[in-house]
């Protein structure tokens, strides 16, 4: 992975949004040739399960222009998301808060034994924005699983 930063952009002498939109259709060609599993978490939670050929671009699929309809075809358009690492997405029809506490062990373990961790966030899609629905944070002494 090779982040670009500005000054690439400038020495390639591309604009900032012919870059995007390549990456977003980039994006949406890695989407789909993703494996979308469908699973039932805790008795009655849905859940789709992403494996892409490029795992490490898998939370960067959030992102992606046909990310939305693709889950809104399986869960509905309201749902969350985690992303414990760049390997690693979880989407979830949306759920109640005290579900939502049963599943942040869960986070909480795929974060701390992470390659590369990005979030205990848990993030919510609606059709007009996305917000944080809530965080499991890590205690300031614990330290990830190597």
């Amino acid at each position: 992975i090779h982040f670009l930063d500005e000054a690439t952009l400038k020495r390639w002498g591309v604009p900032r949004e012919v870059v995007f939109s390549v990456a977003d259709r980039n994006m949406c060609r890695i989407l789909s040739k993703a494996e979308i599993g469908e699973e039932i978490f805790c008795g009655n939670i849905k859940a789709l399960e992403l494996k892409l050929p490029c795992p490490e671009f898998c939370s960067s699929m959030i992102m992606c222009n046909e990310f939305r309809s693709l889950v809104y075809d399986r869960l509905g358009a309201k749902f969350l998301v985690v992303a414990p690492s760049r390997e690693s997405l979880l989407v979830l029809k949306n759920i109640t808060n005290d579900i939502l506490e049963g599943l942040g062990t869960v986070i909480l373990s795929e974060y701390r034994k992470a390659k590369n961790p990005l979030t205990t966030d848990v993030l919510l899609f609606t059709p007009q924005d996305i917000q944080i629905a809530g965080r499991f944070s890590i205690g300031h002494n614990e330290n990830r699983e190597d």
